[in-house]
């Protein structure tokens, strides 16, 4: 199965996919994963960090996020 690219890059301008790995400029790291039965993508990409932290992968990879892919 092909994995889902979404519909941002990171902050470097790679694409993100499912499955991504990203990390930011402080060390913090989660993996990327699509919400099924979510319409908005804002809502539907999300991260899942180290910690167990559940957050919206538009909102980590702006200029306040900074989030660049590290793996795939």
């Amino acid at each position: 199965m092909e994995k889902r690219t979404a519909p941002w890059p990171d902050y470097e301008g790679n694409p993100i996919r499912e499955g991504d790995r990203i990390c930011h400029p402080y060390g913090d790291q989660g993996d990327v994963f699509w919400l099924d039965n979510v319409e908005d993508p804002n809502d539907a990409w999300r991260v899942i960090y180290d910690d167990g932290t559940i957050l919206r992968l538009c909102l980590q990879i702006g200029w306040k996020g900074m989030a660049i892919v590290v793996s795939h």
